[in-house]
């Protein structure tokens, strides 16, 4: 066992200032769950909408008398032109709604989630300081131009989700022609893209509540 060697009343009063102070922690920031809850109800509400239209739409095309015969009854185009003519229409009309609507739902779960931020900065800091509470509701310009970033990213990410989910339509539609099966291939296939394209903005939408929640 190693001999403790002796030290002067100085050297331990300095040995004793040397050590690190107590690390003092606040309260731990709540994730705003119910906010990201909201967007992700209300975006997925606009995917749903979308998805089901296009399925209903394109199935319908593949069992009409077209999709039998190959062409329509009364005029000189066939089942590839008709579906390209019925998806055209359908992408710019969720393009039309997607762009209208989703700048509103972003900037809705920005605030939302700025809100929350700040209540649950405010409470950590009561705690930090005994009782008090500290004005937390400003916004630094360096803040302000963040959250017009964090707008504009969201805006441009959740405005492709049509054009995405419109071009493996496209692809499955034409496989599903050259193949010839039709509607044997598009029926599972609608089944796997609505409820992935409905998963992927609910994950996106929790996932964009987090980071507007931590930046």
């Amino acid at each position: 066992m190693p001999k403790k060697i002796p030290l002067t009343k100085t050297r331990q009063k300095w040995l004793s200032q040397r050590k690190d102070p107590p690390m003092v922690q606040g309260k731990t920031l709540l994730y705003p769950d119910a906010v990201a809850a909201k967007f992700s109800k209300r975006l997925t509400a606009l995917v749903d909408a979308m998805t089901r239209e296009t399925e209903r739409e394109v199935l319908a095309l593949f069992t009409s008398e077209t999709a039998e015969n190959g062409y329509l009854p009364t005029q000189d185009a066939s089942i590839t032109s008709q579906a390209r003519i019925l998806l055209n229409r359908l992408r710019r009309k969720y393009n039309r709604i997607f762009g209208r609507d989703i700048e509103s739902l972003i900037t809705q779960m920005l605030n939302n989630t700025n809100r929350a931020s700040k209540s649950s900065t405010a409470q950590s800091l009561k705690e930090l300081s005994g009782g008090l509470m500290l004005k937390t509701d400003f916004l630094s310009g360096e803040m302000k131009e963040q959250f017009q970033s964090l707008t504009q990213d969201n805006v441009s990410l959740f405005k492709t989700i049509p054009s995405t989910a419109f071009d493996k339509v496209e692809g499955a539609v034409y496989d599903s022609i050259t193949s010839g099966k039709g509607i044997k291939d598009l029926k599972p296939f609608f089944q796997q893209f609505s409820n992935g394209t409905k998963n992927y903005a609910h994950l996106r939408a929790y996932d964009q509540t987090r980071k507007a929640f931590t930046t």
